[in-house]
């Protein structure tokens, strides 16, 4: 591993807490609370950002792993897909985390 301890003179730094930080305070300004899915049971807390984790898994197939990762909760996973689970939820659940479909990039 090569994590450097002190930076060289002139390196540029991206502070990725610090990041997140201001995309929390960005979304509160917004008055964007907290992303919630509604089923059946009730309603499900999801992640305000979706870990690229649960992306890699969506596309090596694993649904109910990347499905946990965009819940608060991983063990309200059983109650999500209790109603049944299509493509189409699994799109509209992606684009209302992030605000882009699914293996699309937010930047497009």
């Amino acid at each position: 591993m090569s994590i450097l301890t002190t930076l060289p003179e002139g390196a540029r730094v991206l502070d990725l807490d610090a990041a997140r930080a201001a995309r929390a305070e960005a979304r509160a300004a917004a008055g964007d609370g907290p992303p919630y899915v509604k089923v059946a049971a009730g309603y499900i807390a999801m992640r305000p950002e979706m870990d690229l984790e649960a992306g890699e898994d969506f596309m090596a197939g694993k649904l109910r792993e990347g499905l946990a990762k965009m819940l608060a909760d991983p063990a309200d996973l059983d109650a999500l897909l209790a109603d049944g689970f299509s493509k189409d939820d699994l799109n509209a659940i992606g684009e209302y985390v992030t605000g882009a479909s699914l293996g699309e990039s937010s930047a497009s």
